[in-house]
Formats: structure tokens, C-alpha cells, sequence
């Protein structure tokens, strides 16, 4: 016998309120990273993969101002310093 899932209405409606809200933080991103000179994303979730898919496909910035694409835990303000640094005396 074939099984058949179903979603409920109400779990399509969250569905739908997730993507619209991601696709708001990220078009909120997107709009800041416009005027920057290089970037460098990195995080704990694949929202950093997301965006770099968006900003590739979509062409926010030229390929080379995308500097790097890292995955990280969460991190204190002092260790994201350090991190950055680090990226750019590389």
C-alpha cells in the first residue's frame, strides 16, 4: 500500500511564514553587503550557503569581492574579531 503524507493546513501556513521571513532577513543582508568591499560569511546554520547561493545566482556583488564561505560555531564578539583577522593575514 502506498503511504500518503498529508500536511495540514496550519503546517503549510508555517512553512510559507519560515520562507517568507528568510527571504526578509536575507533581502535585508543582501541590501547592507551591496556597498561592501569584500565579504567573508561564516556561521553555525546554512543560512551562510543560502546567501552565498543568492549572491552568485542573483549577482549582488562581483565574484571576487565574496572572499570566503566558512562554517562556525557561535561565537563571542572577541572570538568573530579573532576569526576575521585571522581570514585576512591568511
Amino acid at each position: 500500500f502506498p503511504v500518503t503524507i498529508a500536511h495540514s493546513a496550519s503546517e503549510t501556513q508555517l512553512n510559507n511564514r519560515k520562507k517568507e521571513q528568510t527571504n526578509y532577513f536575507m533581502d535585508s543582508i543582501i541590501d547592507y553587503i551591496k556597498r561592501s568591499d569584500e565579504l567573508y560569511v561564516f556561521g553555525p546554520a546554512s543560512a551562510k550557503t543560502e546567501l552565498k547561493k543568492r549572491i552568485q545566482t542573483e549577482k549582488i556583488i562581483a565574484p571576487d569581492k565574496l572572499k570566503g564561505v566558512d562554517t562556525s560555531d557561535k561565537l563571542t564578539i572577541n572570538q568573530i574579531v579573532a576569526k576575521v583577522q585571522d581570514f585576512y593575514d591568511q
